[in-house]
């Protein structure tokens, strides 16, 4: 038998047990969290791991084992982590990020388009660049065939072999091969050698024994990539650098800076290093590429002013200095990183990028620039791209042969360095739009936003009306030109000839202007919202995708007709249909919000009588709108519920919301909602929103305004309809 004493010292034990295995597990944490601070990913895998064997669900190693895996570029086990992270529902927006892009490195398109289109999706650009790309799979193999692409297996190791150069009659690259002599020193990050410059001279299809370039320049850590200007005199580096005398902590990150070093003919050697001017210990300057005629840089950065990770930045030479570094804007950057530029010999900038659309990991763009300004970038597809990492393009005058690395699954090691062969490069046409006014035919102030229909690949630029197209001969586009004050105008149109006119007429007073915003990403900008807008009789006259600024316009409606507004976005967010009658004399605001399960969101002006529970007019004006939400998101199942102030008491309070949230329900069914999509509940005064209860001898000193915040209808919703 056991007693009462001998039960107390039984539990008594079991909580000290208890107590001693959440310390040792809450110490094997704090040392792996130090391990993930030192950048120690290696180290810090194997102490999570041991974590996790014995509480699988915790949150915290979950996160730091999933990005130690991403950052050493183990997709597979990453994408492990982050899916039971994200199931566990403790990812953040940036995590479920990283886990769409270990699944596209991963191949896994399907799981991948899953994720982006539910609730958890992040109210990212990436999110719709990605969802672009998996829309559009099959146009980034359509001229896989015209590119042959091989792995130089003289030039590849068993470490990373990558960005490589051409040089005269050799090719320059970077590499974190073993070596036993000259520097060997490892970091923790991956438990590899640090990467140093080496180059291969070419003999016929072969190469030379590989040798260590510019040995004299190499850091205590990463060196390279490089670039030559086109005489070969000047040659621009990147390495890791440290103030002189002082030696890194283990917490030290030291970035990657930029310098210059010009060829000394007599000596057949590069001298005179020189530190790039805009260096900066508090940002890296890494990548460097030069333009044919030496007077343009363009390099990757992560220093203020960046649109994401890492931008691209380019410098223009002033005769004896680079100009201050100008971002080369949103046609090229994007929130994710952009990196590893290439000049090719006409001016084309090649570069990598992990955050437009795409076939996963960086893939290579290209981007032409023959009137001041970039255009936007155009993914090469494959074979140049896969579901890994393609990036460090390099090319001969013609641009038809060169190398490039990727760690796609043909690689030897992790990076590893590709040729390439094509027959042509893939035709483009520079195609010029000007935007006019129908009356003065001088250029204005505008904004064009073109489709290539074939690819669906959406464009906008903004300007002072020339716009330069750079896009396959013969392609037809829709374009669509808005400017403030001026009717929108849209076409169809093949590239026939070089260039085309667009005339907009001066806007009347029957226009629809509206803007949609991301209420669920603090009301910004709604970019790639689809607003539709119907006339009375439910004819479509007019569809549109916002940009970057989340407006759109449409004139030339017929006065004091009534119109609808439908408004919806992918990455699941509720649709929204709102009434209008023209004339609209106001900017309508539409706010998208993100459809979270268990959230609750009031209905407001919800009234009733004092203790009935009939629907009066104004309240079945409002219970209409949530039957047009109900019809506009067929998927959704929710719940009603409604709320009363404290005063009254409890049980007659919670009857009352109960007959409320009842009636306003088979109010809804009766509109057509289908019963198995919504129910009611009524919680009295059991959620109160604020401090306001005056239950029993409690006594309120609220105000009305404020117990009128508790007397509430809400809808949440529950589910989804399968």
């Amino acid at each position: 038998m056991i007693t009462t004493h001998s039960f107390k010292i039984t539990a008594l034990v079991m909580l000290i047990s208890l107590s001693v295995a959440t310390f040792a597990q809450q110490k094997s944490l704090t040392r792996a969290n130090q391990l993930f601070d030192d950048k120690s990913y290696v180290d810090a895998i194997e102490k999570y791991e041991r974590i996790l064997k014995k509480d699988m669900n915790n949150a915290s190693a979950l996160k730091k084992i999933a990005e130690c895996h991403r950052l050493n570029n183990n997709t597979t086990k990453a994408e492990v982590y982050y899916a039971r992270l994200v199931e566990s529902k403790n990812a953040s927006s940036e995590e479920v990020l990283h886990y769409i892009q270990t699944l596209f490195s991963n191949g896994n398109y399907a799981k991948a388009k899953e994720v982006l289109t539910s609730p958890v999706a992040p109210a990212d650009s990436r999110t719709a660049n990605y969802l672009k790309g998996l829309n559009n799979l099959k146009e980034y193999y359509k001229d896989s065939a015209s590119v042959k692409v091989k792995l130089e297996t003289e030039l590849n190791s068993e470490g990373n072999d990558f960005s490589p150069v051409l040089t005269k009659n050799s090719v320059l690259f970077t590499s974190s091969r073993p070596r036993t002599q000259w520097v060997k020193k490892e970091h923790s990050w991956s438990n590899t050698v640090y990467n140093v410059l080496y180059i291969a001279k070419k003999q016929g299809a072969s190469f030379e024994a590989i040798k260590p370039f510019a040995k004299e320049y190499s850091s205590n850590y990463n060196d390279g990539p490089a670039c030559f200007s086109s005489d070969g005199k000047k040659m621009i580096f990147t390495a890791n650098s440290m103030a002189e005398n002082r030696k890194p902590t283990k917490s030290d990150i030291v970035k990657l800076q930029l310098f210059t070093a010009i060829y000394n003919a007599d000596d057949n050697d590069y001298e005179g290093l020189e530190a790039f001017a805009y260096n900066n210990d508090g940002y890296n300057c890494a990548h460097p590429a030069l333009s044919s005629d030496g007077m343009l840089l363009v390099f990757s950065s992560d220093m203020p002013g960046t649109l994401g990770g890492m931008d691209l930045w380019q410098c223009k030479w002033e005769g004896s200095k680079w100009a201050k570094p100008e971002n080369l804007g949103d046609k090229i950057n994007s929130p994710g990183n952009e990196v590893f530029p290439t000049l090719g010999a006409d001016g084309t900038l090649y570069f990598s990028s992990n955050g437009r659309d795409g076939l996963g990991g960086l893939d290579l763009y290209s981007a032409s620039n023959s009137t001041g300004n970039w255009t936007a970038a155009s993914n090469m597809n494959a074979p140049f791209n896969s579901s890994k990492d393609d990036f460090g393009i390099t090319l001969d005058k013609d641009a038809k042969t060169g190398y490039f690395s990727s760690n796609r699954a043909s690689a030897k090691g992790d990076d590893d360095i590709f040729s390439f062969s094509r027959d042509k490069v893939n035709p483009t046409k520079n195609f010029i739009v000007l935007v006019k006014d129908a009356s003065t035919k001088k250029l204005i102030e505008s904004e064009l936003q073109y489709k290539d229909i074939k690819s669906g690949i959406v464009t906008e630029q903004k300007g002072n009306g020339k716009y330069l197209l750079t896009l396959s001969p013969e392609s037809e586009i829709e374009l669509l030109a808005k400017a403030t004050k001026y009717q929108e105008k849209s076409l169809k149109t093949k590239l026939s000839s070089d260039s085309m006119e667009v005339f907009l007429t001066a806007e009347d007073k029957n226009c629809i202007n509206g803007i949609v915003l991301d209420k669920s990403n603090n009301g910004t900008p709604a970019q790639d919202a689809t607003v539709i807008i119907k006339d009375n009789a439910g004819t479509k006259v007019f569809e549109t995708i916002t940009g970057s600024d989340g407006k759109y316009s449409k004139c030339d409606l017929d006065k004091d007709k009534s119109y609808t507004v439908t408004t919806s976005k992918k990455g699941g967010y509720f649709t929204k249909t709102e009434g209008i009658k023209i004339p609209a004399n106001e900017v309508k605001t539409t706010e998208l919000e993100k459809i979270v399960v268990g959230k609750a969101i009031k209905i407001d002006n919800i009234y009733f009588d004092l203790g009935k529970a009939d629907i009066r007019t104004d309240a079945a004006n409002e219970l209409d709108k949530t039957v047009l939400l109900l019809n506009d998101n067929p998927d959704i199942i929710v719940e009603l519920s409604s709320h009363t102030d404290c005063r009254g008491s409890a049980a007659s309070n919670l009857a009352l919301s109960e007959a409320r949230a009842k009636s306003s329900v088979a109010y809804i069914i009766a509109k057509g909602i289908n019963k198995k999509r919504i129910s009611g509940k009524g919680y009295g005064e059991s959620k109160l929103t604020n401090s306001c209860a005056c239950e029993g001898a409690v006594k309120s000193t609220c105000s009305e305004q404020e117990h009128q915040q508790n007397r509430r209808t809400e809808f949440k919703v529950t589910g989804f309809a399968k």
